[in-house]
């Protein structure tokens, strides 16, 4: 079996406040590869967050401000199964694509 594990971490309480993404491939129970990248949610970060993840604005400042590069790793996970560990996984990826107004978690899963 082949799959994918998805990681984001958020800014703030808002699950479109993504400042980080995370994704493991694995093949046959074995890890492969990792892909991560940070993002800059152009959002305010709450110390809450910070204290759980390390990512404060000064890491992201220089960063893209949207998910749209995610587009880049289809050709890698397409058809693949993806589990996210919670539910800002999911949930920040169906906000964000709200925002985008495009289907960026279907570009990825």
């Amino acid at each position: 079996m082949e799959f994918v594990a998805i990681d984001v971490e958020t800014a703030n309480a808002d699950l479109a406040s993504i400042c980080q993404i995370g994704i493991a491939h694995f093949v046959d129970g074995k890890f492969c590869e990792i892909w991560e990248s940070l993002v800059n949610p152009e959002d305010e970060f709450d110390f809450i967050n910070i204290s759980i993840h390390g990512i404060d604005e000064s890491m992201v400042a220089g960063d893209k401000t949207d998910l749209r590069f995610l587009e880049g790793l289809q050709g890698k996970v397409i058809g693949l199964y993806a589990k996210g560990s919670g539910r800002n996984d999911q949930s920040g990826f169906v906000v964000t694509e709200a925002d985008a107004q495009q289907p960026l978690l279907s570009a990825i899963c």
